[in-house]
This record gives C-alpha cells, structure tokens and sequence, in this order.
C-alpha cells in the first residue's frame, strides 16, 4: 500500500514551529504561511524547480492544511537574471521579508550555502524556522570544520533555528575520494566554481586525496562566468589524470 509521507512531515514542520518558536504569532491564527527562498533563475533554475514542485505536491497532498492550520505558499527567487545565480542582495531582502510578514513560521531555504550565510543570522534575530534543502556547508552547524566563528557567527540570539535534511561536505568530500580510490584512481585534476559550495567540497577531496594516496596532478577554481576554458582543459588534458 502507499503511504504518502510528506504531508506528515510538512505537519511536522509546520507544527514545530508554531509551538516552538516564539516570533510565529500569525495574524491569522487559522494560517500558516512558508516562503521558500531558492535561485528561480540562473544556471540552478532546473533544480530549484524541482524542489518548488515538491513543496507545492506536498501541500497539496495535504489538503493544504496542517493539522488546524490553513497553509499557503510563496515562492521566492534569490537570484536575479543579470547575475544569472543568487545575490546577496536578494537573500537578504527575502529574509527581512519574511520577517515582516507575521503569518510566516517556515522559511524553506537556502539552496546555496553562501546564501544561507547571509540569510540565517536576519532570521536568527527573528526567531524563524529556516530548513534547507540543499546546503552543505560544514560551517552552518558544526564548529571547528569550516571559518572562524562558526556557526555562532550565524547565531546572534544564541538559539539555534536553523537545520538541513542533507549531508554537510565533511562527509561528502571524503567519500568522493574514498570512491574513486575503491575504483583504481591513483590521479586527479580537481576543478572548483569558487563557490562557497564548489570550493569547500573540492577542498576537502583534494584534503582526502592526500590522506589515503591519491596524487592531486593540479586544483584550479574556475570563473563561472567565463565563455570558454580551452586553456584550462589543455591544462588538464597534458596533466593525464586518471580521474
């Protein structure tokens, strides 16, 4: 028999948050309202689309209710066309939107872990739940694995409101590593987007790598917003890696 699952968790959510943090004090106590903040334009648009289609399924899937609560949804974009990915800008206007807003009590969010740097202390001071979907960032909850300060750095108010539903890069990098060396890899040629995503993970392969004998041939970080990389595929192509 099927047993469709995300409409208790969604109750899950929406429930914890109205019992537990003290800033959801609706102006409608019959409403709930979560706001997503994720790229809707740019290079991530695919993914992100993904994840909006889930919420909106799971909502639905739930008579758009949660327990007692009528749940309504807005979609945000934290990117903008000009930049072709999120901004810095944009998350942060979306965040004290959703501050202002007093029906909110979910912020489903961010995509990009850099993002969620900008967006988890505004929420913080607000008390608002924020759960994301996608970043994996060591230094947004655990300390002594990413920057200095971190996460307290994201923790103005001293409370923790924010958690994930995936794996942070301490665990992923490392088995990307573990992998290719299970399959004979004895070199690699690791490139990076800069990204705060993108370069925490390369570097903890490339940290791996070293670890368990896997030679690094060469660790460059691209420009994402280059037209071509013959140069640097040449790079790549004289250095032979195995991988």
């Amino acid at each position: 028999m099927y047993v469709a699952r995300w409409p208790f968790r969604l109750q899950g959510v929406v429930l914890f948050s109205v019992l537990l943090l003290s800033a959801c004090r609706p102006a409608d106590p019959s409403l709930v309202k979560i706001i997503s903040s994720l790229p809707r334009t740019g290079s991530a648009k695919q993914q992100s689309d993904t994840l909006v289609r889930g919420i909106r399924m799971a909502i639905e899937e739930a008579d758009g209710k949660a327990g007692p609560f009528r749940v309504e949804y807005l979609d945000l974009d934290d990117s903008t066309a000009a930049a072709g990915q999120w901004t810095s800008e944009a998350e942060a206007a979306n965040a004290r939107r959703a501050l202002q807003d007093p029906d909110v009590c979910v912020y489903i969010g961010t995509f990009n872990s850099g993002a969620a740097k900008v967006s988890m202390p505004i929420l913080n001071l607000g008390d608002l739940l924020m759960v994301s979907p996608a970043n994996t960032a060591v230094g947004l909850t655990k300390p002594g694995l990413g920057e200095p300060g971190e996460p307290q750095v994201y923790r103005p108010t001293g409370r923790i409101n924010y958690t994930r539903v995936v794996p942070a890069d301490d665990l992923q990098g490392p088995l990307s590593a573990d992998w290719a060396k299970k399959r004979g890899v004895k070199t690699v040629y690791i490139l990076d987007d800069n990204e705060v995503y993108g370069k925490g993970l390369a570097d903890l392969v490339d940290e791996r790598c070293h670890e368990i004998g896997i030679e690094v041939l060469g660790h460059d970080s691209i420009d994402s917003k280059a037209q071509e990389f013959k140069s640097l595929m040449a790079t790549v192509k004289a250095a032979k890696p195995d991988l």
